[in-house]
């Protein structure tokens, strides 16, 4: 027997599992089917994964299945942090995986004057405003 269960999916995390290098590594391929030139953009990384991303929400959207972009991710990160930080003063993260998304932890930084915790540092407590 099995059991109902509602799960969503992360674009970021589809898109990385089809193109970063210990994954799919699909980046290179797919540039090449799509014929971009690879040699005089040095932006065609994100023109494909602009391109895959767009796929990937199109097919889970025509297969019925929910899934969330980055920029919604983001904002409901920002609003739980500040939930934790006007509750607690703090926010009890695990950074190891939020640091994982260089861009989202950039325009996040950028909108709250937040400062990353340095590699191998887990601040305990974090204000910056």
């Amino acid at each position: 027997m099995s059991l109902l269960h509602r799960r969503w999916y992360a674009s970021t995390e589809v898109l990385r599992d089809r193109t970063d290098k210990s994954r799919y590594n699909m980046l290179l391929p797919v540039a090449n089917i799509l014929g971009i030139d690879m040699d005089d953009d040095p932006l065609w990384r994100d023109e494909v994964m602009t391109i895959l991303n767009k796929a990937i929400h199109h097919s889970f959207k025509a297969a019925k299945v929910a899934i969330v972009d980055n920029h919604t991710l983001l904002d409901g990160f920002n609003n739980w942090y500040n939930s934790e930080m006007k509750t607690r003063r703090y926010c009890p993260v695990n950074w190891k995986w939020v640091r994982g998304c260089l861009t989202v932890l950039a325009v996040f930084a950028t909108l709250t004057s937040w400062r990353a915790p340095l590699a191998g540092h887990t601040p305990h407590v974090i204000v910056d405003k």
